[in-house]
């Protein structure tokens, strides 16, 4: 179970952070564009 926890929240973390440098490259991608 524990771990089963763990592997819950690292994939959590990792689609946190995959839509965060989404996120970063969008708003550079917008300004780079202007």
């Amino acid at each position: 179970m524990d771990i089963a926890i763990q592997l819950k929240k690292r994939n959590l973390e990792m689609i946190d952070h995959r839509q965060h440098v989404l996120g970063g490259t969008y708003i550079l991608d917008k300004n780079l564009h202007i």
